[in-house]
């Protein structure tokens, strides 16, 4: 009898995972086409019915209190995951965001962030990016990530973690771009306190380090997890008056860790 109780139990049991994970399935695909509608209905007459859609679709799949699994995120053509972003120009980080919503998740799985450009138009784009956290209790939290007055707009590309203290530490790397032919990066850095993902002000007292330059300039963005350093280039431009010239030069920034934040190392050097 108590045998035929377990039994029952973990059809049950498996019952119901298959068909949550069936769910979820079918929610990405829904998920997935509403994107190809998006791009297809970007200046259309169906557009505002298409994206109310997609945004309802997205929050179904991702407001929830089930892990999505990596796996069906990927087997879906609209959702980019976890790039390799290594050798990505400008314009291959552009066009992801329009083309795909883009997850990317930390090393420990505990935190996931995805965006997408909300395909407004125009030359200043702007980004729908959510976080999610899997807190102690295996419970998934998502909220969708806020942009403070006077902040870059990014779309989310790759987070790294390192430890400190017996703290975690998550940082966010993001790329936009903007008006007048220029694009920026923003890394920003993440704790988990209390079951919640806050902003640990890392740089020098300021939530997020930006980074603007011309969009044919390519910053070259890299974080060393050995050094535990993060280092671009930053374009200067100097005029001679005896030649009547404009010459560019490239210096190198780095920001390096040092007890719970990151410090810029000395004069960028050229």
């Amino acid at each position: 009898m108590r045998n035929s109780l377990f039994l029952g139990i973990a059809l049950l049991t498996s019952a119901l995972v298959y068909s949550q994970t069936l769910e979820i399935e079918e929610k990405v695909i829904e998920t997935g086409k509403l994107q190809a509608a998006r791009l297809g209905e970007i200046f259309g007459s169906n557009r505002d019915s298409v994206f109310t859609r997609f945004d309802a679709s997205f929050n179904a799949l991702f407001y929830r209190t089930e892990k999505v699994n990596n796996n069906l995120l990927k087997g879906n053509s609209y959702f980019a995951v976890d790039m390799d972003t290594e050798n990505f120009t400008a314009i291959g980080f552009a066009y992801s965001f329009i083309n795909n919503l883009v997850v990317t998740n930390s090393e420990d799985q505990r935190i996931r962030i995805i965006s997408s450009d909300n395909l407004g138009g125009g030359s200043w784009h702007n980004y729908d990016s959510h976080i999610q956290l899997c807190d102690a209790n295996q419970v998934i939290r998502t909220r969708q990530l806020e942009i403070e007055i006077d902040e870059l707009d990014v779309g989310y590309y790759k987070i790294e973690q390192l430890e400190h203290n017996d703290s975690t530490y998550y940082i966010a790397f993001g790329y936009g771009t903007e008006g007048s032919g220029n694009h920026h990066r923003v890394v920003k850095v993440y704790r988990i306190e209390n079951d919640s993902i806050v902003v640990q002000p890392s740089f020098e007292g300021k939530s997020l380090l930006g980074i603007v330059s011309r969009r044919g300039q390519d910053v070259e963005l890299k974080y060393d997890p050995i050094t535990r350093t993060i280092s671009y280039l930053e374009f200067e431009t100097i005029y001679n008056e005896e030649t009547d010239e404009y010459k560019s030069n490239e210096l190198t920034v780095r920001w390096k860790f040092q007890d719970g934040k990151f410090v810029q190392e000395g004069t960028p050097k050229k």
